[in-house]
């Protein structure tokens, strides 16, 4: 069990990066506030964006819980977190549509940057029981 245990620390570490480069909002409007950049200088909406993200929102969840019964099933812990951390995309995926939607329909342009903030704290917590190799949850842990 030790070897299998150490089999597993080396694919969980890079796992748990991930997780926590998920918490990072990438382009800094949680931090700097979109409420800064001029209306003119605001970008229209990318259809083909808004299309990848729909995309993600749709077969992340399920991709996500397919991994996880797969680490389930193998006793792997590092492929259950992979798991996890497809739903996590998905989770920011339906942030994004929501984020847009409230911008553009209500003007809550303040929306957005809060949920990344949520998100990122939920990102940074999972990454932190990954990298311990606490439990997840699945009957492997258990």
């Amino acid at each position: 069990m030790a070897t299998l245990d150490r089999l597993e620390l080396s694919p969980r570490r890079p796992v748990t990066t991930k997780m926590c480069v998920l918490a990072n909002p990438s382009d800094g409007t949680a931090f700097s506030g979109s409420s800064r950049v001029p209306r003119d200088k605001v970008r229209a909406p990318s259809w083909l964006g808004i299309g990848l993200t729909a995309g993600t929102l749709v077969i992340c969840p399920w991709l996500g819980r397919a991994k996880q019964r797969i680490g389930e099933k193998l006793g792997s812990r590092a492929t259950y977190g992979e798991g996890t951390q497809n739903v996590l995309c998905a989770i920011l995926a339906g942030a994004v549509l929501v984020g847009l939607a409230a911008n553009t329909l209500f003007g809550l342009w303040w929306l957005d940057p809060a949920i990344a903030l949520v998100i990122s704290a939920i990102c940074v917590r999972e990454g932190q029981k990954a990298w311990r190799g606490e439990e997840c949850g699945c009957a492997t842990c258990c």
